[in-house]
């Protein structure tokens, strides 16, 4: 949990990072090429989904939800950056790449902060959000034999 814990505090760094970026984009921009964004985001999109394994069926509990709410982040993060190669083709506008970079980075906080609490909790010896500490302690005692 340790590792996690300092993953969710890179993601944190990384995030103001980005924001700053973003921020000096807006504030000055540049000259962005469309072309070779989309390009590259379509291929790597596409070999993601091709060299992917089979969708499992969706989990019902905490954690299927939790993971699939995962997969769905990444997705949107992926598709922002395509749509922002697009829109940036079409328009011209080169505020729309920081700006997009801004609700990506927004994505990963909340990622970040998940991640943070849920390693918190197991560090300071608290029970995981999800798990039922009676029926782990049910399942873990000797049976009568």
């Amino acid at each position: 949990m340790l590792a996690a814990a300092l993953n969710g505090l890179m993601l944190l760094a990384i995030s103001v990072f980005i924001t700053f970026e973003a921020v000096q984009r807006l504030r000055h921009p540049s000259e962005v090429e469309a072309g070779g964004l989309n390009r590259s985001r379509g291929r790597r999109t596409g070999r993601k989904r091709r060299g992917g394994a089979a969708p499992r069926p969706l989990a019902l509990d905490e954690r299927g939800v939790r993971r699939r709410l995962h997969v769905l982040s990444d997705s949107a993060a992926r598709s922002g950056a395509l749509t922002a190669g697009i829109l940036l083709a079409l328009t011209g506008s080169s505020r729309i790449d920081p700006l997009l970079s801004l609700v990506i980075v927004a994505l990963i906080v909340i990622a970040a902060t998940r991640l943070l609490r849920d390693a918190g909790y197991v560090l300071m010896d608290r029970v995981p959000r999800g798990i039922d500490l009676r029926e782990v302690e049910r399942r873990c005692a000797p049976s009568p034999a």
